[in-house]
């Protein structure tokens, strides 16, 4: 089958391995769309020598763990599913039985068993396998394309859910990029009052508009605190998430932020980040991290299968297997080139 494999610091490339066979409660899926997320990006850009887990050999080389695809083989001891059945993947396996497990925390599971795209196998391929228990069932293959946004939904879903919003509550995303754009219909989702979104790039300015954002910042040109105090009565935000994993963006959402407000930190940071507790405690505001997804994965799922939220603007560009080198250039050249761009590994499904 078809691979594309990670060899080294930006150094992506097409292969052929051995198609896998479904061992003892597993399948085998056919690949229909995987999404290109910031993390494989990262993983990308970390510099020979470092390190990281993929760099190091600790992962395998095939990436990719937001997909969607059709069962092609069914191993021994699997019930509920057969050849042909849509469905999406979570890419996580949690070991339902730890501390955290026990509380349906599943994304701090401390004994977890293959990650698709880690450990095992991912997306970028025609084919992988997993344990039956982690695929999702989808209504028809009509949903195929879309469903494989159920992934990254799911952590801004739980990115929104950290952040206990409560209907009518204001909000101030700090990033319009997939995630931010998804904590964007998160947040419509959960009923929130008005909905601020600060985003550097005019086209995703324009998508944010369109995805409900009652209002859009650049943080370029604009006082952030002050548009954010001037549409929340003098106040500041109820919660504010940040989705860059930057220090500016972090700055402005504690700066955008009301007495007793909450941060949710969903961007993912790669250095330091300083700040003045003594006004957080003065305040009376909380930092909140978020991980992953525990159960949103399969509500989210569910919401775009049954076309309850529309995902379909987020995704930018589709792409075949042999385009995801040139992808990743482009997209480490410039991230907001992109919005969500799908690899078809298998041509268009559904």
């Amino acid at each position: 089958m078809k691979v594309v494999a990670f060899r080294g610091a930006q150094k992506l490339e097409v292969e052929e391995l051995p198609q896998p066979t479904p061992g003892e409660g597993e399948v085998v899926v056919a690949v229909a769309y995987c999404g290109i997320c910031g993390s494989d990006l990262h993983e990308y850009l970390v510099p020979e020598g470092t390190p990281a887990p993929r760099i190091a050999l600790m992962w395998q080389p095939v990436m990719g763990h937001e997909l969607t695809g059709v069962v092609s083989a069914v191993g021994k001891g699997v019930s509920g599913l057969r050849e042909g059945d849509p469905v999406v993947v979570n890419p996580g396996d949690p070991c339902l039985s730890c501390y955290y497990c026990k509380q349906q925390r599943y994304n701090l599971c401390v004994n977890p068993h293959h990650g698709i795209g880690y450990t095992r196998g991912g997306g970028y391929a025609e084919f992988l396998s997993c344990s039956a228990k982690q695929t999702v069932k989808l209504p028809d293959k009509s949903a195929l394309k879309y469903a494989a946004l159920s992934e990254p939904f799911g952590v801004a879903l739980h990115g929104v859910n950290r952040g206990d919003l409560q209907p009518g509550e204001s909000v101030l995303i700090a990033g319009g990029g997939p995630i931010g754009l998804l904590t964007l219909l998160s947040a419509r989702h959960k009923k929130a009052g008005k909905i601020i979104v600060s985003e550097m790039t005019p086209g995703r300015r324009d998508l944010a508009r369109k995805l409900g954002a009652d209002v859009v910042i650049d943080p370029a040109s604009e006082s952030l605190a002050g548009v954010v105090h001037e549409h929340t009565d003098g106040l500041g935000a109820d919660i504010a998430i940040e989705c860059v994993g930057t220090p500016k963006p972090m700055a402005d959402c504690i700066s955008g932020l009301r007495k007793g407000g909450r941060v949710v930190v969903a961007g993912a940071f790669d250095r330091p980040f300083n700040m003045d507790l003594l006004q957080l405690l003065l305040q009376e505001q909380s930092i909140i991290g978020t991980f992953g997804s525990a159960t949103e994965l399969d509500e989210c799922a569910g919401l775009i299968s049954s076309g309850t939220i529309d995902v379909s603007p987020v995704v930018s560009e589709v792409i075949g297997l042999d385009d995801v080198p040139k992808a990743f250039a482009e997209l480490a050249s410039n991230r907001s080139s992109h919005s969500k761009v799908l690899v078809a590994p298998n041509g268009p499904m559904g």
